[in-house]
């Protein structure tokens, strides 16, 4: 192979030189072009330089490699105007100049007339790669300083995959430092020692550790916080660590993420350090102790390579609904209460658990009613409201008012009155169906309930027992059985008399007393039960 390559250099060679032959024979006219030579002061390889010539606007026009032996070079021009020529080293070496600005008309500039023109080598440099750890390449952007030991401080940026180059650069020893405003590097200095010719740093000398990985989650076109978002590496065993998320480990979550974070109030979750690799990440439906409400997320999870810069997932989830525990209870802060029907905006969706829960699944941003049925309470309605951070508050519902049975005797359709004992002015009345039963439901606490009962029927005798009671409503269960009857007596006695014919006959007279003492209304006449006795 080495002899292969000297004989093209040689024939190169010879082309130039059979070429420069032609042009001094040739008018200037009929041949344009641009030569010279590349002037060292030490060997160089000169067929690792490259000529170029470019239009005014950076467009290239021709290009060639300097001969090997003497770096000459020649370049052909076919019109006149105005061009730039370029030397194009290898990485670190420096010429003066390295560009050259001409314009060719013919006659009186350097390519017309012949002339030389030369690139003279400045010196060796000093040449690098910033990389990402565990990769051969690296980002754009990173800040490398050149420090010599006088503190002298010369700066440059990388390049495409990483690259920088210091030049010229005299032998000596240098400290070289890396630094970027985000991005962390580790390894981030190191000691140079510039020797005689150019100087190729190892791999691996200055490098990235990760890359920030940001994304944003969406609930119905807005911002929703407390999301939690965790991150899975496909590689078993990660190689390097995963910096500026929380590894605090979470109860109920599928596999074994590397860390999580959750989103803030702008909806957006932050991974801080994550090395080049390939990862996916998930959005939690429930959040760790959060059991009222969970969150219809899509998609399931999201594929996403981190190489050589920070990344920014736009819309990474959607939350498109949200479920919902609501709990009813037998009275405010109560206990659970089972078996409630639960009717949604009017449409029944079932009945409360043993522990008094209930679900509303897949709820969008809205208003809804909830109303409940059991036959042994009244719970009042209660109103839902949901925008796109999901309900307002808890939904809780409870038991208002229980269910209250009696029977009056003999049946009559006259009305029941309950006087609560802590307002006696607040009255509550129920009125019996044709067969003297009846039911109303009370809040909790304790009632004196009578039979109502005019004043002249009062004055005409008429009575109920007893004739007022206590009732006690309490939470968790109904009054079965609060009855009355009209007050019914059976009056007995003798009567003894002195006279022949004894008491056969005799007619007696029951009249009821009014309060004042005196007769209330005419009685019903008796005959007395002979006595024989």
């Amino acid at each position: 192979m080495g002899p292969l390559v000297s004989y093209k250099k040689l024939l190169f060679f010879v082309y130039q030189i059979i070429l420069l032959s032609l042009v001094t024979q040739c008018n200037s006219d009929e041949i344009l072009g641009c030569g010279g030579f590349v002037k060292s002061h030490v060997n160089l390889d000169f067929s690792k330089i490259e000529i170029g010539l470019y239009t005014k606007e950076g467009i290239l026009k021709e290009k060639t490699e300097c001969a090997p032996t003497n770096g000459y070079y020649f370049l052909p021009m076919y019109e006149h105007g105005e061009y730039v020529l370029k030397v194009h080293p290898p990485a670190g070496w420096s010429f003066e100049p390295s560009q050259v600005e001409l314009v060719v008309n013919g006659k009186t500039d350097k390519c017309s007339t012949g002339q030389d023109i030369n690139f003279a080598f400045n010196g060796f440099g000093i040449t690098g790669r910033v990389i990402t750890a565990g990769q051969s390449t690296g980002p754009t952007g990173i800040t490398v300083q050149l420090v010599d030991d006088s503190g002298l401080v010369r700066e440059t940026v990388t390049s495409t995959s990483g690259d920088f180059h210091f030049t010229p650069v005299i032998p000596g020893k240098y400290m070289l430092k890396a630094s970027h405003s985000k991005w962390k590097l580790e390894p981030a200095q190191a000691v140079v020692q510039v020797k005689e010719g150019n100087t190729a740093l190892p791999v691996g000398l200055l490098a990235v550790k990760g890359y920030e990985v940001v994304g944003s989650v969406t609930s119905f076109g807005s911002p929703i916080a407390g999301i939690y978002v965790l991150l899975y590496s496909k590689v078993e065993k990660q190689k390097f660590r995963v910096e500026g998320c929380n590894t605090a480990l979470l109860q109920g979550v599928p596999d074994s993420p590397i860390c999580h974070s959750v989103t803030d109030s702008s909806g957006e979750f932050k991974f801080g350090l994550v090395p080049a690799g390939e990862y996916k990440i998930l959005a939690l439906s429930k959040p760790p102790g959060q059991a009222a409400v969970s969150y219809n997320i899509q998609p399931d999870s999201v594929p996403f390579s981190v190489k050589h810069d920070n990344i920014y997932i736009k819309n990474a989830f959607e939350v498109t609904g949200f479920t919902v525990v609501g709990s009813m209870l037998n009275a405010p802060g109560g206990e659970g209460m089972p078996g409630v029907r639960v009717l949604f905006d009017g449409t029944p969706i079932g009945t409360t658990d043993a522990t008094g829960k209930f679900t509303l699944p897949s709820l969008k941003p809205g208003f809804y009613t909830l109303t409940f049925q059991h036959e042994q309470c009244e719970v009042e309605e209660v109103r839902v409201e949901v925008d796109a951070r999901g309900p307002a508050g808890a939904v809780v519902a409870a038991a208002a008012r229980w269910r209250v049975c009696g029977h009056v005797s003999p049946p009559e359709q006259r009305r029941v009155q309950f006087a609560a004992h802590h307002d006696t002015a607040r009255l509550h009345h129920v009125t019996p169906q044709t067969d003297g039963t009846w039911c109303t439901f009370l809040a909790p606490g304790t009632y004196t309930a009578k039979v109502e009962v005019s004043e002249e029927e009062l004055r005409d005798g008429l009575q109920w027992y007893p004739a007022s009671r206590s009732v006690v409503v309490s939470r968790g269960g109904g009054v079965p059985d609060v009855t009355f009857s009209q007050v019914r007596a059976r009056v007995r006695g003798r009567v003894v008399t002195h006279a022949a014919h004894g008491t056969s006959g005799l007619r007696l007279r029951l009249r009821p007393l009014a309060l004042d003492g005196g007769y209330a209304s005419r009685a019903p006449l008796l005959t007395a039960i002979p006595n024989d006795s």
